[in-house]
């Protein structure tokens, strides 16, 4: 079960979000600063959060979010995620969401080359993307930072890929 998974880094436990974390989600997802780059910018209400949980993500077996916690400090940093298309699919999609206190610090990029080596340890991954806007400066760095390269560009956003060699 999906639930099930932990991931250890240097600094962070991540585990398998659970419906409990919707409080700190939706205090992260209705940042201004944080969901002006979303493709749905809008701030996300508890029972919009919880709807997408119990009809959607707890049914996606392509899909897998973890709750980060700081191992010293024990506060939750932020949420980390990777889907993919189908089960056939070579190709992993990134996502994070991290508190805005906890950002400049390097987090997001040690949590998500850990999720970078989880789908290709558990999935075969061969490669992975992201999705960024083209007005978010720290997420096109962190991109660039994990060795990601711009493919192309979609609207508001660039898409940025990464092959996943064996690690």
């Amino acid at each position: 079960m999906k639930n099930d998974y932990i991931i250890t880094t240097e600094r962070m436990f991540l585990r398998g979000i659970e419906e409990l974390d919707a409080g700190w989600i939706i205090a992260w997802r209705t940042d201004l600063d944080v969901y002006k780059y979303f493709k749905s910018p809008h701030a996300v209400t508890l029972a919009e959060h919880r709807n997408w949980f119990r009809n959607n993500y707890l049914f996606n077996d392509n899909r897998v979010d973890f709750f980060a916690i700081g191992k010293s400090s024990g506060i939750p940093v932020g949420v980390f995620g990777i889907s993919r298309k189908n089960d056939k699919s070579d190709t992993v999609e990134v996502n994070y969401l991290l508190d805005p206190e906890q950002q400049g610090k390097g987090l997001a990029s040690e949590a998500v080359e850990a999720l970078i080596a989880f789908a290709h340890r558990e999935w075969g991954s061969k490669y992975a993307i992201a999705e960024v806007h083209k007005e978010n400066v720290s997420s096109i760095r962190l991109a660039e930072k994990i060795g990601m390269t711009r493919l192309n560009d979609f609207g508001k956003y660039e898409i940025f890929r990464k092959s996943i060699k064996e690690l």
